[in-house]
């Protein structure tokens, strides 16, 4: 839980005062952060006992017509990757209730003219009360986005688990020895699929957190920018398929890139006779990863020079009518 204490939404500015904690009064389950943790521990626990039940029961139930010796291994690595591939494809609901709440949070006080008045008399500066707004919209998405992030970290223990169990079962099986684990190549390929895995799992668990603030931003700045609610909506519609789109592109272009560095690199050594052509596809492998280990340091540059972007124009709009959007 220490980590969800690192991003949460109380973060982002000081529940104590007055006003700004007046926003969040009728928030159920997290109007404080003690209450947002327990909520997000309830959740996880639930989360926990359904997922590791569902494998517990795949495992000891399954049987199949012609079993062989690893078939219950085989029934829990189904259901795991099946895990792991569901937590990857319903993300995009996180994301969407993300950007319908926070963008309702802030049109919501925006709307109502009288009341947004009379906040312009108050003490209160627009970056704490968009950060408060912000706040609140994310409060009340926590209690869906918990849900999925939470079956992301889940899946890949349960990943985790799984591969500690086959590496058991590959050692057993073909009774390796240390002397064969300690060679050169072995502690190379090791070596690579750990670098890999850090990789994937940067950017499955911890661009989430990245991700969840950029849109909160988005979502913000569109609606304190755009008081039209159908304008505001078709562009906040827009600009996630935008944003989508643009990940998208990312992907490809390093996935080219590793390709290329791979292939290019590959096709350079072979040239010289004196070069080991055992290590040729080795150093190839090093240099086709270089694009995909750069890969999160560009994201989350590009994500968090996005928030500060969107978060510069929501603090210059909340209580403008006019102005230029540059």
């Amino acid at each position: 839980m220490q980590l969800f204490r690192h991003v949460s939404p109380f973060n982002t500015f000081d529940a104590t005062h007055p006003l700004l904690s007046y926003l969040i009064r009728d928030v159920r389950g997290g109007r404080t952060p003690a209450g947002l943790e327990r909520y997000s521990q309830q959740a996880l626990w639930v989360l926990g006992v359904l997922m590791f039940g569902g494998l517990a029961l795949v495992i000891g139930i399954y049987e199949p017509v012609y079993p062989d010796d690893y078939y219950r291994y085989q029934a829990g690595l189904i259901y795991t990757i099946a895990a792991v591939g569901v937590s990857m494809v319903t993300f995009v609901i996180a994301d969407l209730v993300t950007l319908f709440y926070v963008a309702h949070a802030v049109r919501a006080e925006i709307n109502r003219e009288l009341r947004f008045e009379l906040l312009r008399t108050t003490t209160v500066n627009p970056e704490d009360y968009i950060a408060s707004r912000l706040a609140l919209g994310q409060v009340r998405a926590w209690r869906v986005y918990v849900v999925f992030i939470g079956l992301r970290w889940l899946a890949v223990v349960m990943a985790i688990l799984m591969a500690l169990w086959g590496l058991v079962l590959l050692l057993i099986v073909q009774a390796f020895t240390l002397a064969d684990l300690l060679q050169p190549t072995v502690i190379f390929f090791i070596a690579f699929f750990t670098l890999a895995v850090v990789i994937f799992l940067v950017m499955l668990l911890w661009e989430p957190f990245w991700r969840f603030r950029m849109l909160t931003t988005l979502a913000g700045s569109l609606a304190t920018r755009f008081r039209n609610g159908f304008v505001m909506w078709l562009l906040l519609a827009g600009a996630y398929l935008l944003v989508v789109g643009l990940q998208g592109m990312l992907a490809s272009g390093v996935t080219t890139l590793g390709v290329a560095g791979y292939q290019g690199t590959e096709d350079l050594l072979y040239r010289f006779s004196d070069f080991r052509t055992d290590y040729v596809s080795q150093f190839a492998l090093v240099a086709g990863t270089v694009p995909y280990a750069v890969m999160p340091l560009v994201v989350w540059f590009a994500q968090r020079t996005f928030t500060r972007w969107r978060l510069n124009v929501a603090e210059r709009f909340i209580f403008m009518r006019r102005g230029d959007d540059r």
